[in-house]
């Protein structure tokens, strides 16, 4: 079976537990660009704000666990979205979140609390990017 979830909506829902102002857009069958804005307040200029964008792409996904890396595609980038990875409250979680070397992420589903029951009923074989959004691939367990 296939859960189809519209890029506008999962923005929405993003925005609503986040509280941040973010974008996406699809780059392929792997890999979705996210963008976060930030603002910042400059003596004497005034407020600036610039939308820092991030490739994540699905490496594999193995029961409830899927293993992402991130990609900003300039020269210390990267180390500006570890800093900015910070804000967010699931990924200050280990149990959800694991932050790996250069790069890379382990989230665990079955940690968080809003998917528990559902991964008992459900295995996940995939998960993926394509023009009407992100699908996930899973078969109902019996």
């Amino acid at each position: 079976m296939i859960l189809n979830i519209s890029i506008d909506e999962a923005v929405d829902i993003i925005k609503a537990r986040t509280h941040k102002p973010i974008s996406m857009r699809i780059v392929n069958s792997n890999t979705i660009n996210v963008g976060y804005e930030v603002s910042v307040k400059i003596p004497l200029i005034g407020n600036r704000s610039k939308t820092i964008s991030v490739d994540l792409i699905i490496d594999n996904v193995t029961d409830s666990d899927i293993y992402i890396h991130y990609s900003t595609g300039i020269i210390g980038g990267d180390s500006l979205i570890n800093a900015l990875l910070s804000y967010f409250s699931a990924i200050n979680n280990p149990k959800v979140v694991e932050a790996c070397e250069d790069g890379h992420i382990m989230i665990r589903l079955n940690e968080l609390d809003q998917l528990k029951g559902v991964l008992e009923k459900v295995e996940i074989n995939s998960i993926s990017f394509g023009d009407d959004g992100i699908m996930v691939d899973f078969n109902p367990l019996f």
